[in-house]
């Protein structure tokens, strides 16, 4: 833009200059030549419109990405948010009752008590449940790592409710 209105000015050129003739007599011209652009005034309009109406398109694009950027900051925040809140519903008493069932199960197949199909159909149960949960956690994680990158800064993950239960379960034994 500054260049621009440098333009505002015209371009004022100085220099020598020579002309002559070689046919019957020698004749030389030595002068100094100033040239002038025409019109004088105001010349740079154009360039300077031009420079102004670039300005404001970078301005209008600067403020596009600018809001696409927190719509995905806001996505990712709320998808995080989302997946944490699902993994803190009753999810670290269903996966224990869920682990009890399995281990009571597998010890009653192996008493005999248990035809194979109901053992195999609750260890299913059982990895499904905690295939479910841990694709939950790996989703959350995913967003917390946009959310990352998307703002710059290194956030803290608050932790899941399986983590909780996992250290306090390491505790006990």
């Amino acid at each position: 833009m500054r260049l621009a209105k440098n333009e505002h000015w015209p371009s004022v050129k100085m220099g020598p200059y020579t002309a002559g003739e070689n046919v019957v007599d020698s004749e030389r011209e030595l002068g100094l030549s100033l040239s002038v652009s025409v019109p004088f005034w105001n010349q740079a309009r154009g360039s300077e419109e031009a420079a102004k109406a670039r300005l404001n398109q970078a301005e209008v694009l600067l403020a596009a990405a600018m809001r696409d950027l927190e719509r995905q900051i806001m996505t990712a925040a709320h998808s995080y948010n989302q997946e944490l809140k699902e993994l803190s519903e009753d999810t670290p008493q269903l996966l224990e009752q869920l682990r009890d069932a399995a281990k009571l199960a597998d010890d009653n197949y192996r008493l005999g008590a248990l035809p194979i199909s109901t053992y195999t159909e609750i260890q299913l149960q059982y990895v499904d449940a905690t295939d479910a949960v841990l694709s939950s956690r790996m989703d959350a994680l995913q967003n917390l790592s946009s959310l990352e990158y998307l703002s710059g800064e290194e956030l803290h993950d608050i932790g899941s409710p399986l983590d909780q239960d996992n250290a306090s379960r390491k505790e006990t034994k």
